[in-house]
């Protein structure tokens, strides 16, 4: 029988200002959801592009790649 072990969503996201972004982290900040904001930057136009990692259901949140289970 398969059992999940851990699980996460990985999202590339761009925002419209960086306002946007940090009301959005603001907004993942609330919820019980674990989750790690990978990297984030901006660009020359004002927009910013983020890597963020969210927790997949009430499955144990993956923060790291590669890890391996024995």
């Amino acid at each position: 029988m398969k059992k999940v072990l851990e699980a996460c969503i990985d999202q590339i996201l761009q925002f419209d200002s960086e306002k946007e972004f940090e009301v959005f982290v603001e907004g993942l900040e609330r919820k019980p959801q674990q989750f790690k904001v990978v990297n984030h930057y901006g660009l020359a136009d004002g927009r910013h592009i983020a890597r963020v990692k969210k927790q997949y259901n009430a499955n144990k949140f993956m923060e790291k790649d590669g890890d391996k289970y024995e």
